[in-house]
């Protein structure tokens, strides 16, 4: 039986997918304005999340229409050997029924929906599989093994933190169903490598999160409730731990979001969207608890990350030694700092009503969306306010108490702010109020971009923002 917060997330996510299930095509659709910004409801039919819907029906006893669910799945897995996408899953159901001729990674497939297809299938069959009948069973069975065996086995290196956990349990377990000794042998060993990567710096490199960590922890609660081997448990539990351990450190109950910098993400404010970690929280804490968006409002940004909950619900627990507190009440100012492999760099400080972080590296990033390298988060009258670099290339930044110095190699500067109201000049920036002095910019110009209100800064050296 799952407990109280877990089984509120599992009932919460099962309406919230059932409302989405298509009758017509028995897949869920996608949400409004997602997964991707501008794109109506019921315009895709989504993948992993329509498996993450099964396991939910089977949890709740509705066998019928999980096994519709599960075939409907099963019909859109590619099984052709020897091409790159062999064993993943149609991107959507709207996709072609196979890649066109020069096929693009990303764009005409997503090979991880190998990992978060298959993951799902092989926990539905481990968890229910008495109640399908053989013939969906053995199905079942096929895909999963499709799935693991088609993934190329130089693809997933450790630094790709949260496809490589899920493929090594992947890969274990398939090989377990299948009698394959050299599959469990070859995920025993992706999973040893995982752990010897997050030992040489406490830190997977993945680093800081709120939705690839989440990711990290839905795989690594297989790897410790669902061992397919007595090793993964025993490498999985320090790992759910430190990455619990890590999430707690950066993290600002009363801010309700994380600090930066991110590795990976979608946002700076947890708030604004659903993240993966928001949904552990709530599944061992509660929902209020939890960092997440207003989820009766007609746009959920990131609706369809919520679908996952009934596997999240499946798999929480309360991690080994580690104090949950930290999510519930701050622990006091304090000054962070983490080594990453490649010379990275991160340093992040958190304050009672404000925090900075900061990376510092050699790394050119290319300009990558999801790399948030220099942030800064205060509370004003209006709430919670971000700053946030963007368009990042080479970044040294460092976070020390109330205060962020950026050097970039580049003169010119656009940050991106949450605020509602923006206004200031070359010495300082007022989100919302709350004034933020700047040292080094030498002129400041408001703009408009993409990802909402800015500022462009001349900066001839170093940037500093002062809280």
């Amino acid at each position: 039986m799952l407990a109280e917060p877990s089984a509120e997330l599992a009932a919460f996510t099962h309406a919230y997918n059932l409302a989405l299930l298509d009758p017509a095509t028995s897949l869920v659709w996608n949400p409004a304005e997602t997964p991707s910004p501008g794109l109506a409801g019921q315009t895709l039919h989504l993948i992993p999340n329509s498996a993450w819907t099964a396991y939910g029906l089977l949890q709740t006893g509705e066998f019928s229409l999980a096994g519709e669910v599960l075939e409907a799945l099963l019909a859109l897995q590619f099984d052709a050997p020897g091409a790159p996408w062999q064993g993943t899953f149609r991107q959507f159901l709207e996709w072609p029924a196979t890649p066109p001729p020069g096929a693009v990674e990303w764009v005409d497939y997503d090979p991880n929906w190998r990992q978060f297809v298959g993951t799902a299938l092989a926990l539905s069959l481990a968890d229910f599989g008495e109640h399908l009948d053989g013939g969906l069973r053995q199905r079942i069975t096929s895909a999963i093994c499709r799935a693991a065996g088609g993934e190329p086995p130089d693809r997933l290196g450790v630094h790709y933190t949260n496809p490589a956990l899920l493929q090594a349990w992947l890969l274990a377990t398939a090989g377990t169903l299948a009698g394959e000794a050299r599959w469990v042998q070859a995920g025993a060993a992706q999973a040893e490598a995982l752990a010897e990567a997050y030992a040489a710096h406490g830190a997977f490199e993945e680093f800081n999160s709120p939705t690839y960590s989440g990711v990290d922890l839905l795989a690594l609660g297989l790897w410790t409730q669902r061992a397919p081997t007595p090793r993964f448990a025993e490498l999985g539990r320090p790992l759910e731990a430190g990455l619990w351990t890590q999430l707690a450190a950066w993290y600002h109950p009363d801010l309700r979001t994380w600090c930066g910098p991110f590795t990976r993400a979608y946002h700076p404010v947890a708030t604004s969207h659903v993240t993966f970690a928001a949904l552990w929280i709530w599944a061992t804490l509660g929902r209020a608890a939890a960092p997440l968006p207003l989820l009766d409002a007609d746009v959920v940004p990131h609706g369809h990350d919520l679908m996952a909950g009934p596997v999240v619900a499946a798999l929480a627990h309360h991690p080994m030694g580690v104090d949950l507190g930290a999510f519930e009440r701050l622990s006091g100012t304090r000054l962070l700092r983490q080594e990453l492999p490649n010379a990275r760099v991160v340093t992040s400080w958190i304050g009672d009503d404000a925090m900075v972080g900061g990376e510092a590296s050699a790394h050119d990033w290319g300009g990558w969306a999801q790399f948030f390298p220099a942030t800064l988060h205060c509370r004003t009258g209006a709430g919670v306010a971000a700053l946030w670099l963007t368009d990042p290339h080479r970044v040294e930044a460092v976070a020390s108490a109330r205060r962020l110095e950026v050097r970039t190699g580049s003169h010119l500067q656009t940050w991106v702010t949450s605020a509602r109201h923006l206004e200031g000049d070359h010495r300082s920036v007022e989100l919302d109020g709350r004034s933020i002095r700047l040292e080094g910019a030498s002129t400041a110009r408001f703009i408009t971009t993409p990802a909402g209100p800015g500022v462009e800064l001349e900066v001839p050296g170093a940037l500093v923002l002062h809280l």
